[in-house]
């Protein structure tokens, strides 16, 4: 699943292809990807309007539209943006005719991704703000740990939450725990807040390095062109099958809410 840095990435990437072009039709192959509206009324709202401007807030890519109305996707698991082929593949789903004479092309393999349409920044910001918390940047650790005092769960599970912190996702969580010291498993309510402010800083200096590296996910996500899927060389746990670079202790592997996590049993303990 794309974090952050990844959906950055695309955003930047859609920005430099398709800002300021127009939409002249659209073809919809799977209509389940459209989450709040039908393909045909899609199609007559989108069709002719110009894309004026491209963002994010958390994990959703927003595009504002010239007749301040918004397209917005998630891509999910693992949905992309990119330029059609000549030969097109059973996981395009929905076609956007452009007025550069290409077409724009969702595509996902699993059909997790999607696509809503709002006709108001007020209708999508309701949305969205209840989907997408604080980025770390934006919290306060007196503040955040006024809002899991209650919260038991282990933090790894805390801070992929994104209804509370937006942007950390399973592999740049494992990362700040790892630089943090903190164990994957420890209860929530008993992270101090010198903790929380080391969680904090580490998640924003992590997120931003790897964004200004070019991210793990880049070949899978960055849609418009090819680059080499690599850990980036600011990850310090990268190599899940070797020892811990700092203590030389083997890196183990637990599960947290189904998800695989790793961790220094002797520096994390």
């Amino acid at each position: 699943m794309p974090e952050l840095p990844e959906v950055w990435i695309v955003r930047d990437k859609l920005n430099k292809e398709i800002l300021n072009l127009k939409i002249e039709n659209v073809f919809v192959r799977k209509n389940n990807i459209l989450k709040n509206i039908t393909s045909d009324i899609f199609i007559k709202k989108i069709k002719n309007k110009k894309i004026i401007n491209i963002d994010n807030k958390g994990k959703y890519i927003i595009f504002s539209l010239d007749k301040k109305d918004f397209m917005v996707s998630h891509l999910m698991m693992d949905g992309s943006w990119r330029w059609a082929k000549k030969e097109f593949s059973d996981y395009d789903f929905i076609f956007f005719k452009m007025s550069n004479g290409k077409t724009l092309v969702f595509r996902d393999p699993i059909s997790w991704a999607h696509i809503l349409y709002y006709e108001s920044k007020e209708e999508m910001d309701s949305y969205i703000n209840k989907k997408v918390g604080k980025y770390p940047w934006n919290w306060k650790s007196e503040d955040i740990i006024k809002k899991v005092k209650r919260r038991k769960s282990p933090i790894k599970a805390t801070l992929i939450d994104q209804s509370l912190i937006s942007g950390l996702g399973n592999i740049y969580s494992v990362e700040v725990l790892f630089r943090a010291k903190i164990s994957p498993f420890k209860a929530t309510n008993q992270v101090s807040k010198e903790e929380w402010e080391n969680i904090l800083k580490l998640s924003e200096l992590v997120m931003k390095e790897i964004y200004n590296e070019g991210a793990f996910f880049t070949e899978k996500f960055n849609s418009f062109e090819k680059h080499e899927m690599t850990y980036g060389p600011k990850m310090q746990l990268a190599s899940f099958d070797k020892n811990c670079y700092i203590c030389e202790t083997k890196i183990k592997k637990g599960w947290i809410k189904k998800r695989g996590t790793y961790y220094c049993p002797n520096c994390q303990n």
